[in-house]
């Protein structure tokens, strides 16, 4: 499966555009892959 796929199942499972996958996933790598990065802001 590639990554394609695996980010379409990721949006479905958890009800969530592709913009905002792409959105956090950004956020998250340029925090250094810091999970308190994408608490609520």
């Amino acid at each position: 499966m590639g990554n394609k796929e695996n980010t379409t199942l990721t949006n479905k499972h958890f009800s969530i555009s592709r913009k905002t996958f792409y959105k956090w996933l950004n956020r998250f790598k340029n925090s250094k892959y810091d999970v308190q990065s994408l608490a609520d802001r």
